[in-house]
């Protein structure tokens, strides 16, 4: 399964739109210019979107596109369904019938079969539990931290633990090695150890 560039180029435009919502009807050509897409291309797109119901359309100087429902009650999979069609991962799904199941001739054989139809059915679950609202509101919220990030405003990562906070090096052997003093702390600070090494982990 791979997302067409028009399946890409879809959720642009519907969340071009959706940021522009207060604009009323917003013309294909300033679309084209903010995406930098060629607004030919664009006219396809927008045909798909506005026969599936997505996008509603106006004539005229004052004319061109805008959402048919709000933000928040449109899922990604809506989009991608139109353009993509099928999202299914491998082709004997695509000519699964409603009716009959999966029509590979191996479908009552076939091993692989369930994992197939389980991750086309965790694929479409994720994409229509993410609404176009989700999307510019995780925006947003990335470009608040960004700015926050710029003034200073955001706290630095705390250090990782130390694992071996006497790992210092206080001696040499007789064949000139260095002897961290880890190891000679060690079997003092056994019971210690295992703590150490939890809290690093937890820390990753």
């Amino acid at each position: 399964m791979l997302i067409s560039t028009k399946g890409r180029y879809a959720l642009r435009v519907v969340l071009d739109l959706a940021q522009h919502a207060g604009d009323g009807y917003v013309s294909l050509k300033s679309v084209a210019e903010r995406q930098d897409v060629s607004v030919k291309y664009l006219e396809s797109i927008v045909a798909l979107l506005q026969k599936g119901g997505v996008l509603t359309s106006q004539r005229g100087t004052q004319g061109g596109y805008r959402l048919a429902c709000p933000a928040s009650e449109l899922s990604v999979y809506e989009i991608v369904r139109l353009t993509e069609g099928s999202l299914a991962p491998v082709t004997c799904l695509e000519d699964f019938d409603p009716s009959v199941g999966c029509v590979c001739s191996r479908a009552g054989v076939c091993l692989t079969l369930p994992l197939w139809q389980g991750l086309e059915r965790r694929v479409v679950e994720y994409l229509s539990g993410v609404t176009i609202q989700d999307l510019l509101d995780s925006r947003a919220l990335v470009r608040s931290s960004q700015m926050q990030n710029a003034g200073g405003l955001l706290k630095e990562s705390p250090a990782p633990p130390e694992l071996f906070p006497n790992m210092i090096v206080i001696a040499r052997n007789r064949r000139g090695c260095v002897v961290p003093g880890f190891f000679l702390s060690f079997f003092a600070d056994l019971p210690l150890i295992s703590q150490r090494i939890l809290a690093f982990f937890k820390y990753l």
